[in-house]
Parts: structure tokens; sequence; C-alpha cells
């Protein structure tokens, strides 16, 4: 591995560095990561932060209309459609099915797949 060169007067290079050491060691230390990641997250700092974060998130008009979905009465709609359609729609599996959104302002835009399906899905789309 080549060690990278920093002008340490540069504050943006610096920032930089340090980010990329960081991503370094996440990859490296995956679980270490998510334990303190989630210490973080039950102090008052990682709370405000997250609550911060949602507000945000939410806020934005595609975000919010797939937070109303998942409502109570989305949920209702979840299990009817499972309890009608039990296989998934392309590969015809009946193992671990989700519902996916073709468009979160139309109801009537909702697969039934499976999760593999449903990954290979996004990742071509």
């Amino acid at each position: 591995m080549e060690k990278q060169k920093v002008d340490w007067k540069n504050k943006e290079e610096v920032r930089n560095y340090h980010r990329k050491k960081l991503q370094e060691w996440r990859k490296k230390n995956p679980e270490k990561n998510k334990e303190l990641r989630n210490k973080y997250k039950k102090t008052k700092k990682g709370i405000t932060a997250n609550n911060s974060y949602s507000k945000k998130y939410y806020h934005k008009g595609e975000n919010n209309k797939k937070q109303l979905i998942r409502t109570r009465d989305y949920r209702k709609l979840r299990k009817k459609l499972l309890d009608k359609t039990s296989v998934c729609e392309f590969c015809g599996s009946n193992d671990y099915l989700e519902l996916h959104h073709e468009n979160y302002i139309k109801e009537g835009c909702i697969k039934v797949l499976c999760r593999k399906c449903h990954r290979q899905f996004h990742k071509k789309n």
C-alpha cells in the first residue's frame, strides 16, 4: 500500500486523509464499527442527531410519501396482497416475500417479489 503524502497545512487534504483512513478502518472492523454506532445512537448527542436527520429526510416530498405508505393502512394492504398472491411474480418462489413499489404516488403499482428478486430488481433499475 502506497503512503499518501499530505500537506498538513491544507485543511481539505487533512480532512480527506482522515476520511479515507476512517473508511478503511470501518471496512476492516465491521463488528466493532456496528457496536460503536449502536452505542452512539443511545447517547443524547446520537439521539439528537438521529431526530434531526429524520425530520430533514421525511419532510422531503418523495420520502414523506414513502413514510405515509408505511402506516397501518399500508400494513393491511400488504397483508391482503401477500395473502392473495403468495408467490414471487418473477421466479415463483414463496420464500421471504416483499412488496415493490413502482411509484409511491399511485397505489396500484405494487409487485410481490421474493427478497432475492427484489434486490436484483433494484440493482438493475
